[in-house]
């Protein structure tokens, strides 16, 4: 994908700015030309809008791919928070709806996400930081204050 792809998902969305989809695309299509930093920042966009519109499965995709690109930029702890937040709605998810198949799949990539920052990170000290984002959201604290 080039400027092309770029330019066009730009109109795509400048005429339709709720169509969530377009906006990943646009991201994705930033991630192939390289600038991650954009990317970060569509699917930024991307969640906080599908929060706003409460489409719980955006929400996670959004976060999903804020969590890729910051493990691109080696921001571990920016991706576990990301990963970790996509976990905890993909459990909310699963829980009110066990028989859902592609509810139980989303939450098995999302565990499998968390992992991989685990052992990008190196075991205990993501198993630490992790526990910290965890507990935090436990507690109803933001893993920041810990």
């Amino acid at each position: 994908m080039g400027a092309v792809a770029i330019k066009y998902r730009e109109i795509v969305l400048e005429a339709l700015p709720e169509e969530l989809g377009a906006a990943l695309q646009l991201g994705y299509a930033w991630i192939s030309k390289g600038s991650l930093e954009k990317a970060h920042e569509v699917f930024e966009g991307v969640t906080r809008q599908a929060l706003a519109c409460e489409e719980a499965e955006q929400v996670c995709r959004g976060l999903k791919k804020i969590g890729d690109v910051l493990m691109e930029l080696l921001e571990y702890r920016g991706a576990l928070i990301a990963y970790g937040a996509g976990l905890e709605i993909r459990k909310a998810l699963s829980q009110r709806d066990p028989n859902n198949t592609q509810c139980q799949h989303g939450l098995g990539l999302s565990y499998e996400n968390f992992g991989k920052v685990l052992e990008a990170r190196g075991a205990l000290a993501a198993w630490s930081e992790g526990m910290v984002v965890v507990l935090g959201r436990v507690r109803g604290q933001g893993a920041e204050k810990e």
